[in-house]
Parts: structure tokens; C-alpha cells; sequence
């Protein structure tokens, strides 16, 4: 509540800590089942990602999602670099006006928005009365962004949380750093369409091994970073 005080919070038991995301994950699709009686979809994210729209190509979410007939909307996803030099992140700050360096993820090319009864977890969707993926879509130009090196100010308050907390970080950016030395820095538009195409063009995956029944895009291996297109900055 002190994080999202304009958030409506409900708390969710761990009674079993190792069944805890498929029981939450019951429980959120549930939540959507609720919600559709009022809305036409439900977007679903996690609170490091934001589900924003290319300007270029939207003026809205609720646009996007008029334009398909898809019932689970997977979306085109990257990871935000806090770099080793960067500062941390002011609260007052968005993210994008401070941090540019990006690289597409196939973990986070997920399912954000479900319709119509669809379940979605585990970053994919699962249509339980057809078990196939003709309800689903990637669309294009609605991106996740998620946030797992953008640093902030505050942690818990304290100095020895903020402390341990940076220190970790920053130990992640150097790991983050090395890996990325070796690959090239593409145009930002390049890299976002050319990740639509190959999650589009391939379709979806069925997860077999995890969860029957649940698809989700096809792997793509980190092979480049590039920075956000100006229009972005300001949107996250």
C-alpha cells in the first residue's frame, strides 16, 4: 500500500511457499474471470514491467487490442540495463528518461492481456477448451519493459539495506557489462521489429515439459542491445 497508495492491494497467504506461483497464478485468473464482467480485457503485469505503447503506431492499449481478434495478447519484451556508471534512479524520475539500454527477451515476450475466459501465466497462455493457439497473438507495437537493472533510491530505509542492495547490484551490472561487451548495439527500431517478426513468423511454442497446454513465443538468444527510440523516453 506504500508502494502503489492509489492501488487497490489484496494480500495473498503463503501457506506453501513451494506451490506459491501456481497457486498464484489460479488465483489471478480468477481475478480476470471477475474483471471481464466489467471490462472487454485485463492486462496483467508484474510491478518491474510496464506494458507501453509504440506512439508510432497506437494512439491507445485499448486501440491495439480493438485492432485483433486474439483472445491472450502476448507482447514484444525487453530487459532495461541499469549500466555500472549509471546513477540510481530518482523516485521522482521515469525510468525512460534516465535509462536506455535495452535487450529483447524472450522470457519477457509474454502474455500481458487475456479475454474471454483464456488463462495466462507462466509468460504464456493457455486456451483450455481448444489446448491450441489459434486465440493468441503477438501484437505488434505494444512493448514490456522490464526493470530488473533499474536501480532506486530506497530500499527499506536504511542505510545498510540501501548498502547491501547496491552492492548486489552493481555486482549484477559488472556480470551484465561483460556479457554485453561482445555484442553489437543495433537501431532501436531494428531490434523491436525484427524480434516481432521472429516471434510472429515461427507462431507460438507449446511449453510441453512445464505446463501442458501453455504456449508461449519461440526462444531467441540475446544476440544484440540497443537503446530506446526517443519517442519512448517519458512513457515508463
Amino acid at each position: 500500500r506504500e508502494i502503489a497508495p492509489r492501488a487497490s492491494v489484496i494480500g495473498l497467504p503463503r501457506p506453501d511457499v513451494e506451490n506459491f506461483e501456481k497457486t498464484r497464478n489460479t488465483a489471478l485468473n480468477a481475478l480476470m474471470r471477475f474483471l471481464e464482467q466489467y471490462y472487454d480485457a485485463v492486462l496483467r503485469s508484474d510491478a518491474d514491467e510496464f506494458v507501453l505503447v509504440d506512439p508510432a503506431k497506437h494512439t491507445s492499449i485499448g486501440a491495439a487490442i480493438s485492432a485483433t481478434d486474439a483472445d491472450a495478447c502476448f507482447v514484444v519484451g525487453f530487459n532495461v540495463f541499469a549500466e555500472s556508471d549509471d546513477l540510481p534512479v530518482d523516485p521522482q524520475q521515469k525510468v525512460s528518461e534516465v535509462r536506455s539500454l535495452c535487450a529483447i527477451s524472450d522470457t519477457y515476450s509474454k502474455a500481458v492481456i487475456a479475454r474471454n475466459g483464456l488463462f495466462i501465466g507462466f509468460h504464456g497462455a493457455r486456451d483450455k477448451t481448444r489446448f491450441e493457439a489459434s486465440r493468441m497473438a503477438v501484437l505488434d507495437g505494444i512493448y514490456l519493459a522490464h526493470l530488473k537493472f533499474a536501480r532506486t533510491l530506497e530500499v527499506d530505509g536504511t542505510i545498510a539495506g540501501e548498502t547491501a542492495y547496491f552492492s548486489t547490484e552493481k555486482a549484477r551490472s559488472r556480470s551484465v557489462d561483460l556479457k554485453r561487451q561482445e555484442l553489437p548495439e543495433v537501431d532501436g527500431d531494428t531490434a523491436l521489429n525484427d524480434a516481432f517478426i521472429h516471434f510472429t513468423e515461427g507462431g507460438l511454442a507449446p511449453w510441453r515439459k512445464r505446463r501442458p497446454g501453455v504456449y508461449v513465443v519461440p526462444r531467441k538468444e540475446m544476440d544484440a542491445t540497443f537503446r530506446l527510440p526517443a519517442r519512448f523516453r517519458g512513457l515508463f
